[in-house]
Parts: C-alpha cells; structure tokens; sequence
C-alpha cells in the first residue's frame, strides 16, 4: 500500500510540475496572436514533420540493434521497434518510466532485464554527447546570440537556484552511491542478497559497455547522427509551416532540437511544460520572433509527436501481444 501511494504521489508532483511549466510558458500569452498564427500554419509541412519523427524512430531501433546483438544474437527488429514504441507511448504520461518499461518489454533469456537497461543507458549517454556537440557547434557557428542566450537564459538562471546546502546535499549523495556500491561488493560475498545486487549491477555494466562489441562502429555513430538529424528535420518543417519562421535554416533547427531535448531532464510526462517554455524562449530570445510564435511552434512540433508516439505505442502493443499468443 506504502508503495502504491509512493507512485501516486511521484506522478501528482509530476503532473503538477508540468502544469506549473505549461503555466509559465503560456502566461501572458495573446491568444489572439496564437490563433492568428495557428490559421496561417501550413499542415502539409506538419505531417512531413510527422514523418521525419517516424524516421527518428526507426534510426533509434536500429542503433538499439547494434547493441543489443552482441548480448542477444536473436534480437529482432519488430520486438526492438514494438518495445522502443511502447516504452515512448508510456513516457508521454510517466516520466522516465518509459525507459523501465522498454527494458521489460525486450528482455528475453540472454538479454536480460540488468543487461538490456545497460544498452539504454548506453543509448542515453550518446544522446547527451550528441546534444553537448550539436550546442557547441551552434555556439561556434553564431557566437554571439546562441552563447548569450545560453549563459544569461539557461546557466545563470541555473546557478542562481543552486545554493551551498544544494550542493551539499547532491555531493552527499553522489559519495553515498559510491559508498553503497563499496559496500555491496566488498560484502557481496557475505550475503545472498548483495550478491544478487552486485550482479544486477554487473548485468547493467554488460550492457553499458556492449558499444566495444558492436561490430559497425561507424554505423552505430551513422545511427546516432540520424537521429538528430531527423529530429533537426522535425524542427525545420514546422519552422516552415510557421510564416514568421520560415526564414530558418537547418542550423538554426539543429539548434533549436538540442535546446528542446533539455526538457527531457525535466521529471514532467512527455516534457509538456518544458520542451514549450524552453523552445519558446529561444526563439524569442536569438531569433527576435513574438513568445507567441515561440508557443506556437513548440505545440505544433510537440504535440504532433506525442501523438505518434501514442499511436505507435498502441500498434506495437497489439503487434507484440498477437505475437506473444503465436509463441504461446
């Protein structure tokens, strides 16, 4: 009972979390400017966004694959593609818990729940790489504006909410990790149970570094470009779709997609609230457009997605219980 009320509170405080976001980001908004803007959309350029969303989808099974075949050499594409969509479909209503339910949904008896969690968080550490390049190479390209934006809207504002306890606090708690893990190998022996724990955490080692045996490095990173490239395509389609923003270019959506994947850091389902506030204040504050024009774009490119994914989450698990009864 403790535990389900846990759960229940978690989800409350995210979902209240997101309100208060969603709150910000539309607050003193001209609804009469937004539907301006929202009779002008073009829509065909929405659904090739739509598309290049489902072509990131399918750049991130594949690059998926690639890791998952060192550990389990009879990994298929649909369990893979039925697994990231349903893991995606649950991560639009709980935050991160997308990820857990992935990892369940794929497992099998040589990829196991430990291992399988290893290759996502393998996946997750390239994202970050790709984010941090994709920042930096849009710094070097426009200096000026990105890296004042960058340092007055998103680093200050960040340093400023951090204080001495704050930091206290999250060192504290990175030495009790380390210090847990200490204990639980050193003593792993003595006990069943931290034995048990030791090899889960070796299980997820296993998979963390199944990126030494992918067999086509080069594809991997191939995979791994593709991905925000598609995601750059997203942001340009709708860039498109909006008069007021058709003047950007592919940079400027490389850009603006890394900015808007900082959201996903943020414990909010799906990122509503965040991906709006952030992506909104960057194109207001580098590209001179009106915060409405900001909300506007943010909704079109976010909402487009998570129902996609909603959509591919619901096939996939009918794909995956139809097969579930064929092996049964």
């Amino acid at each position: 009972m403790a535990v389900k009320l846990k759960k229940v509170l978690k989800y409350i405080i995210a979902i209240a979390l997101a309100a208060v976001l969603l709150w910000a980001a539309l607050k003193g908004i001209d609804w009469n400017v937004f539907l301006e803007g929202l009779k002008q959309t073009r829509w065909g350029f929405v659904l090739l966004s739509v598309l290049c969303a489902l072509c990131s989808n399918f750049f991130r099974e594949e690059r998926w694959r690639d890791l998952m075949l060192p550990i389990d050499s009879q990994a298929s594409r649909l369990r893979l593609w039925d697994a990231l969509n349903i893991g995606n479909a649950v991560s639009v209503a709980v935050p991160w818990a997308g990820l857990l339910v992935r990892t369940g949904a794929v497992r099998g008896n040589k990829a196991s729940y430990d291992k399988t969690l290893g290759t996502i968080l393998m996946e997750r550490t390239w994202d970050m790489l790709m984010v941090v390049l994709l920042i930096i190479s849009a710094v070097l390209a426009n200096s000026g504006d990105i890296a004042r934006f960058l340092i007055e809207k998103v680093a200050v504002p960040f340093a400023g909410r951090l204080n001495l306890v704050i930091c206290l606090v999250l060192l504290a708690l990175i030495a009790l990790a380390a210090a847990g893990i200490w204990f639980i190998y050193h003593f792993r022996k003595q006990s069943p149970l931290l034995d048990k724990l030791a090899g889960w955490i070796d299980g997820m080692l296993v998979g963390f570094k199944s990126f030494k045996d992918v067999r086509w490095k080069g594809r991997f990173v191939l995979y791994s470009a593709m991905v925000w490239l598609t995601y750059a395509g997203m942001c340009l389609c709708v860039f498109q779709a909006i008069p007021a923003l058709e003047h950007l270019n592919f940079a400027d959506a490389l850009f603006v997609s890394a900015v808007g994947s900082l959201s996903s850091l943020v414990p909010v389902p799906g990122g509503f609230g965040a991906y709006h506030y952030l992506v909104a204040l960057a194109i207001s504050s580098i590209y001179g457009a009106s915060w409405e024009t900001g909300i506007l774009f943010a909704t079109l490119n976010h909402e487009s997605r998570a129902l996609l994914l909603l959509l591919l989450g619901g096939l996939s698990s009918i794909s995956s219980q139809i097969e579930g009864k064929k092996k049964s």
